[in-house]
């Protein structure tokens, strides 16, 4: 598919997993979380591991997409983002540089991960979040939030 192409789907689907059990699907989140799981635990999924602190500080980053409550990618045109091994984050926009703080951890299983601005830039403060990463690789960073199916995308600059 391109980026001008889109697919939907009528709710239930059945799907069968790894294991060859059917089960069956009501929503986007449980779709996702589907295809999170197969990636997850497939034995035949040969994809190197990457290192995710390792893969966010090599170079700048930019805001492919923001979805919180509605999209608010163009908010973020033109800011980039360098995550340091020291847990701080510069964005900067038109040589204006604001810093603030990172984190990653893993609670529960799930790889959290937390990004902090000061109120001083309120549209820095509004990615303010523990995101959960969803998937990674040297060019996409890729995080959600379950509970309110909020979304916030990195690609490399």
């Amino acid at each position: 598919m391109n980026a001008s192409q889109y697919i939907s789907l009528r709710y239930p689907v059945s799907i069968k997993d790894y294991n060859n059990q059917t089960k069956s699907i009501t929503n986007n989140l449980e779709f996702e979380n589907a295809i999170k799981y197969a990636i997850d635990n497939c034995s035949e999924n040969n994809i190197v591991s990457l290192d995710f602190a390792q893969t966010i500080t090599n170079g700048s980053w930019k805001i492919a997409y923001f979805f919180k409550d509605s999209d608010k990618t163009t908010s973020y045109s033109g800011y980039k983002f360098a995550f340091k091994n020291d847990k701080t984050v510069v964005a900067t926009k038109d040589g204006i540089s604001t810093t603030g703080q990172w984190d990653y951890n893993i609670v529960n299983g799930a790889k959290e991960f937390k990004i902090y601005f000061s109120y001083s830039s309120l549209l820095l403060h509004k990615l303010d979040y523990s995101w959960v990463l969803f998937e990674f690789n040297n060019s996409v960073i890729r995080f959600r939030d379950i509970t309110n199916s909020n979304y916030l995308y990195f690609e490399k600059n």
